[in-house]
């Protein structure tokens, strides 16, 4: 019954627009149980018994059905298009769904009324085009240029406490330099919502040692599901790997840099980090969940 509603469903909109009811083939078993009466139907309800058929009204599925989901499918579209840069020119809709005329005319109008120099256009077969781009993706994870981060991605780092900005809890001293920090900062390297290149590095942030002989930085890596998180012990925030990065060369005191940079690449992001002093570099890649 299902099945045969989903068939009849995606022809709204090249059926005839004076009709007012779409017909729906249901199970004998239904249509027995229902002129026995051990099946009975709510009054004033949407569905109508029929000669053995249900009958749903037009209205309640373009206006409940399509129009809804129309709307949630456009918030979508509307978030990448503002976020892409340079903007994307085509909107290509695939799945069972984009057989809709209905559908295909909601979503084409209101690209075009917000979006002008942006097309809607549907492939031959919609349906089959989401099997085989995941067929074509599982050969080849680079087949996109870009992605939109799922997730704030950043480093756990202390900053100089600043008793306007951070909290009172996050305050701690450092004994041997006798000055204030705050603790579990999140320096974020990419944001959620983002539209990143793959295989492009992202800016490159620099870290430095709290001591004077520190030979080691540790860079504990996190991310978030907020935007823009300020501690690492946020809700929704979560560590996902660890870095070490050797620093030999204790010369130049707290004044050396660990310059740390993260790339996306198919189904990872690989995080570089490089103790500009002495060259060590460490690379580490995390998988995407």
């Amino acid at each position: 019954m299902e099945a045969n509603f989903e068939t009849i469903k995606v022809q709204i909109g090249s059926m005839d627009p004076d009709s007012l009811m779409m017909d729906v083939a249901i199970p004998n078993a239904i249509c027995d149980g229902i002129e026995e009466k051990s099946i009975t139907l709510k009054e004033e309800s949407i569905i109508h018994y029929n000669e053995r058929e249900f009958m749903f009204e037009y209205d309640f599925v373009r206006e409940k059905l399509f129009y809804t989901t129309c709307n949630m499918i456009y918030d979508t579209i509307q978030k990448v298009l503002e976020h892409e840069k340079p903007k994307a020119k085509t909107v290509i809709l695939v799945g069972g769904l984009s057989e809709s005329n209905m559908v295909i005319e909601i979503l084409r109008k209101k690209v075009e009324e917000y979006f002008p120099g942006v097309k809607v256009v549907v492939p031959d077969s919609p349906y089959k085009s989401v099997l085989q781009g995941a067929v074509l993706y599982g050969h080849d994870l680079m087949i996109f240029s870009s992605r939109i981060g799922r997730e704030t991605y950043g480093i756990a780092t202390n900053r100089v406490f600043d008793e306007a900005k951070h909290d009172a809890s996050k305050k701690w001293r450092n004994e041997i330099t006798e000055d204030f920090w705050c603790k579990d900062i999140f320096s974020i390297h990419v944001k959620k919502g983002q539209s990143v290149s793959l295989l492009e590095p992202q800016p490159t942030r620099v870290y430095t040692p709290q001591y004077q002989d520190q030979k080691v930085v540790t860079l504990p890596t996190y991310s978030s599901s907020n935007i823009d998180p300020m501690y690492t012990t946020d809700e929704g925030c979560k560590k996902i790997g660890i870095m070490e990065v050797e620093m030999p060369d204790t010369t130049g005191g707290r004044d050396r840099d660990v310059e740390v940079s993260m790339l996306y690449g198919g189904t990872q992001i690989a995080v570089h980090a490089k103790d500009v002093t002495s060259g060590n570099e460490v690379n580490a890649e995390i998988v995407f969940g």
